[in-house]
């Protein structure tokens, strides 16, 4: 049984069409024993892109109750992220291709693969700047609002008030 939300589902879909355009791409010769880590790089790069893509947390400001709000849409297959199965496959692939590739080749998946979860973590820390200047925003309209609620009382208070009972009758 496969469990997804969202677009989760095409994660195995992309996996499969090119694991059998590769296979008959690659169908007789040395070359056969390729077929299915390129299949594990190009769905890994896909599924990561699209799933950084989908998954987007977005942080929304309602103002009219001064509340912060988080919208996220949700792709995922058995619970697990988009963006998170693209780096797991990447990783599969690149422990299938240490038999088959030479070093050099090794070392630039290693790159290629670091450059990848840095450039994840450096979008999660920007997420989080951006939440807390959202809250910032936030806290600011609440205290204006409640400074110019203020100003209405008093000025309210003062329209209201009788000033000519002081006054000898």
């Amino acid at each position: 049984m496969i469990v997804w939300s969202g677009r989760g589902i095409l994660i195995p879909l992309v996996f499969l069409l090119l694991a059998i355009a590769s296979y008959k791409l690659f169908e007789e010769g040395i070359y056969l024993q390729y077929a299915f880590i390129f299949s594990y790089f190009i769905t890994g790069g896909l599924s990561w892109y699209a799933g950084d893509r989908w998954n987007k947390e977005k942080i929304l400001l309602d103002t009219t109750e001064n509340k912060l709000l988080l919208s996220k849409n949700i792709h995922r297959l058995f619970w697990i992220p988009m963006q998170y199965w693209g780096m797991a496959i990447v990783a599969f692939g690149f422990y299938r291709s240490l038999s088959f590739f030479p070093v050099w080749l090794i070392c630039i998946e290693v790159v290629v693969l670091t450059a990848i979860v840095f450039y994840f973590v450096k979008n999660k820390l920007t997420l989080k700047k951006e939440a807390e200047e959202l809250r910032q925003k936030a806290l600011e309209a609440e205290a204006q609002k409640v400074m110019r609620d203020e100003k209405e009382r008093e000025q309210q208070r003062i329209e209201k008030e009788d000033h000519s009972r002081f006054m000898p009758k």
